[in-house]
């Protein structure tokens, strides 16, 4: 799925919570319930973090225009079973 987000520069700030990922894995294998999320591209400029157990992307600085109009991020999400 996708997701979109819009964000004025003006409101921007380190620490923003900009978006909350939720996913669910549907076998009920032992272990695999623990999800982790990661940023997997478009975070070039280092300007988002993600929290690996709840999803939840923050900036780490205010966002530059001028510097790149739009940022698309790609989060991956695995679980905790085997396979992954």
């Amino acid at each position: 799925p996708n997701a979109s987000v819009v964000l004025s520069e003006a409101d921007t700030r380190a620490d923003l919570v900009v978006a909350n990922m939720t996913a669910s894995d549907l076998d009920d294998a032992p272990g695999s319930s623990r999800l982790t999320y990661l940023l997997r591209a478009g975070n070039n400029f280092s300007l988002f973090r993600i929290d690996a157990a709840t999803g939840q992307v923050q900036l780490t600085a205010p966002l530059d225009t001028e510097q790149l109009t739009v940022y698309q991020l790609v989060v991956m999400v695995i679980d905790g079973g085997q396979p992954a």
